[in-house]
C-alpha cells in the first residue's frame, strides 16, 4: 500500500478489489511518453495491460466502451488558424445573440466552486444562491 503526504495529512491509498491504484496508474504513466495522456474515469478499472495498451499507443487501442472521444472519428479536427478564428467567432457571435446560456456540468465540478452536494461535509444548496435571492 502506497501512502502519499501532503503537507500534514497522510493519504493511504486504498483501492477497492479489481481497481488500479492511483500508484499502479501512475507507475504505467510515467512509462509513456505522454505521461499527460486523458484518461477516462473508468480506467482504474480496467486491468494493468488493458491500461498499458492505452498508455503505450497513446490512446489509440482502447478496450471496449472506452468513454473518451476517439478524435481520430471526429470532424474538423484538422483545422488552420484561421478556421479556427472563424469557428470561434462565429461561436461567440451565436453566444452574443442568444437570449440565454444553458451551462450543464458533471459530478465532482461543483465542490470545488463552493456548490453543496447534498452528501458530506458541504450539504445543501449553494449559500450564494440565497445571497442572489435565489
Amino acid at each position: 500500500m502506497a501512502e502519499i503526504t501532503y503537507a500534514h495529512v497522510v493519504v493511504k491509498d486504498r483501492p477497492e478489489e479489481g481497481m488500479l491504484s492511483k500508484g499502479e496508474i501512475q507507475a504505467i504513466l510515467d512509462k509513456s511518453s505522454n505521461p499527460g495522456i486523458a484518461l477516462p474515469l473508468e480506467a482504474k478499472f480496467w486491468s494493468r495491460e488493458q491500461l498499458e495498451m492505452f498508455v503505450m499507443s497513446d490512446g489509440l487501442i482502447r478496450p471496449k466502451g472506452c468513454s473518451l472521444l476517439d478524435e481520430r472519428n471526429m470532424l474538423n479536427t484538422n483545422m488552420s488558424s484561421d478556421e479556427v478564428a472563424h469557428a470561434l467567432a462565429q461561436a461567440a457571435a451565436w453566444l452574443a445573440d442568444s437570449d440565454a446560456l444553458l451551462v450543464g456540468s458533471g459530478a465532482g465540478m461543483g465542490v470545488d466552486s463552493g456548490l453543496g452536494t447534498f452528501r458530506g461535509g458541504h450539504q445543501g444548496v449553494w449559500e450564494g444562491l440565497q445571497a442572489v435571492g435565489v
